[in-house]
């Protein structure tokens, strides 16, 4: 069923056509307009438009007109999609000799954020949907800055500035034909004053060897080294290992206790302390509020490691 339109400027209270609504429909008719279109714009039924122009004689005249209104309604249509499309190709003209142009400027004056331009595009012509143009642009550009004044950086150092992985970041800057300039550290000899010291700390403390490593000055794996070379059967209870322990909200030891004073007394605020040592908020709670007995047990372990320095911070100066 026909879904009428109550358009009642047309039509009388009996709900037939008024006189307004008859001269349009004559009109309308004479013009050519499609049954349809005269049938909503009246708010009638197309059987009645049908049944007006048959009993009337004028089918034959009404389909020569409608051919004619149809075909010019559709020129004009064309022509307006022509002049649309004329105008999109002028701008977009436009846009690709005023972006030449910039480009142009870019290479003189700005050859690195150039470079990062183009290496951006490259990428996301591969992964469009992966990560924002914006992104990989800062990205490229903080990378390319650095091969531009000669600094080594290592994926992982881009990563962690970028808030990604590192196999993220090194399938990044491969893509663009970066490598990272990181080279391999120097082995450093452990000296017989670190080896005393680590044999100290591991035979008259229950620090955890990830604690002997920071305030030694050496890796963890030569920490484990030496304490397998003496052959000891050193077991620390887990308790005994960390000042306060959150599970997966994070741990206090003396380690990061240590880290969270030296930054305190810097006057670095709770904010930065947190981001930089990325901890949270009861990590570094617990260590402001158990500053005196913590401190005093990091200051008798460093004085075991140096006897010969005065030792009056929980932290190395």
């Amino acid at each position: 069923m026909d879904n009428l339109t109550n358009n009642s400027y047309y039509k009388n209270e009996q709900g037939s056509l008024n006189l307004r609504g008859r001269e349009l429909r004559a009109r309308l008719v004479r013009k050519g307009v499609p049954m349809l279109e005269i049938a909503k714009k009246l708010g009638i039924r197309r059987q009645a438009v049908d049944y007006f122009i048959r009993t009337n004689g004028i089918y034959d005249d009404w389909k020569k007109s409608s051919d004619f209104f149809l075909r010019n309604r559709n020129n004009v249509q064309e022509q307006r999609e022509n002049l649309e499309r004329q105008r999109r190709n002028v701008l977009e003209t436009i846009a690709a000799q005023v972006n030449e142009v910039l480009l142009q400027r870019l290479d003189e004056t700005f050859p690195i954020e150039r470079k990062s331009y183009d290496m951006a595009v490259q990428y996301l012509e591969g992964f469009p949907k992966r990560y924002s143009f914006r992104f990989l642009f800062d990205f490229y550009s903080h990378v390319n800055s650095l091969i531009e004044n000669e600094k080594e950086f290592s994926y992982a150092d881009v990563a962690t500035e970028f808030g990604l992985h590192a196999p993220a970041a090194r399938r990044i800057l491969i893509l663009a034909g970066i490598k990272s300039s990181n080279k391999p550290l120097p082995r450093k000899r452990v000296s017989e004053e670190q080896r005393f010291a680590i044999r100290r700390l591991l035979d008259q403390t229950k620090m955890s060897q990830a604690d002997i490593s920071y305030f030694v000055g050496v890796s963890g794996v030569t920490v484990m080294a030496i304490h397998h070379e003496d052959g000891n059967g050193r077991v620390v209870n887990p308790e005994d290992m960390f000042f306060a322990d959150f599970g997966c909200k994070g741990r206090v030891t003396p380690r990061r206790a240590s880290q969270i004073y030296e930054l305190m007394d810097k006057r670095v605020n709770y904010y930065k302390i947190k981001k930089r040592l990325k901890i949270g908020n009861k990590v570094l709670y617990d260590a402001i509020a158990n500053r005196g007995r913590y401190s005093d047990i990091i200051i008798d372990n460093l004085r075991k490691i140096y006897p010969d320095r005065e030792i009056i911070r929980p932290y190395l100066d």
